[in-house]
């Protein structure tokens, strides 16, 4: 199926994310969520030129009546993400996101937004992707491990820092409490261990962090605080307070919490109000209804 959508479209990069692609506490076996794609292209005037062709049926009336500059246009504001909801292929519903492949890697690097990159802190399934965005998703992954590290206690569990991790997409996310599950995070985290640890285990500093039996002890010095703090997305550092008092505990998380609020509440309801001109008015609302069963179920 997911390479099935991947040839239909003819992404330069592909993966599924989400309830409907990776395991997830909290849900009946029998569910069949809709499965989610993020589409990285080269080019997305060219991309959405041959896709309205190919695929027009995809986009809302708004967005075939004003072409594909206009949902260009619309895809560069918020996050750079433009999202097609509710497409049959095969029988299954699918959504699917269209990035840019350098904003795209400039999120993962920089933390822009950390829209793409929050989606990919956690496991997802990759059916095409290129070195460069290889590169750069390491680079994501060492950044959310080491927001993790700065915000955790000097001994902590390793499921605790997966929740960590998990949950910094969701960090003043307007939709949270509303279209989405409160216990998202942990529902992913607890279906997940392995693929959490496969991710991130091997990007622990040995020198800094000691692990035994479930249990993670790291080194609080204040210097290794400062050089993983040197390390940071400067998307993040630029939005986090100006002077820190490294040694304090409660000023570092109080930070790095205002600059994640700062980066990604506007980014989540930029791209909520985009979504009424991508998916159009009826659209929008069967997948907001649909969000919130999903929440309270």
């Amino acid at each position: 199926m997911n390479i099935t959508v991947c040839n239909k479209y003819k992404p330069d990069f592909c993966v599924a994310y989400g309830s409907g692609a990776i395991k997830q506490g909290g849900y009946p076996s029998s569910d069949r969520p809709m499965i989610d794609f993020i589409f990285g292209v080269d080019n997305s005037l060219k991309w959405h030129q041959e896709n309205m062709q190919n695929n027009a049926n995809d986009y809302s009336i708004i967005s075939r009546l004003f072409g594909p500059r206009f949902v260009e246009k619309i895809q560069s504001a918020g996050a750079g993400m433009y999202y097609n909801p509710f497409i049959k292929v095969e029988n299954q519903q699918i959504k699917y996101g269209v990035i840019s492949v350098d904003t795209l890697v400039s999120d993962l690097t920089d933390w822009n937004s950390i829209y793409v990159a929050g989606r990919l802190h956690k496991p997802v399934l990759t059916i095409r992707t290129t070195p460069t965005i290889d590169k750069a998703i390491e680079k994501n992954r060492l950044s959310a491990i080491n927001v993790a590290l700065m915000m955790l206690p000097q001994d902590f569990s390793e499921d605790q820092l997966y929740m960590k991790i998990a949950g910094i997409s969701y960090t003043g996310d307007s939709r949270m409490g509303i279209g989405e599950n409160p216990m998202k995070v942990k529902n992913i985290v607890t279906k997940n261990m392995a693929e959490f640890f496969n991710m991130y285990f091997h990007l622990l500093d040995e020198s800094t962090a000691s692990f035994s039996n479930g249990w993670i002890q790291q080194d609080k010095d204040p210097n290794v605080i400062q050089k993983r703090y040197n390390f940071l997305p400067v998307g993040l550092r630029h939005h986090m307070n100006r002077i820190i008092d490294i040694s304090n505990q409660d000023d570092v998380n109080r930070s790095i919490q205002s600059g994640l609020v700062r980066i990604i509440k506007s980014t989540s309801i930029a791209q909520t109000l985009k979504g009424v001109i991508s998916a159009g008015v009826i659209k929008s609302i069967d997948y907001g209804y649909a969000k919130l069963k999903k929440a309270r179920s």
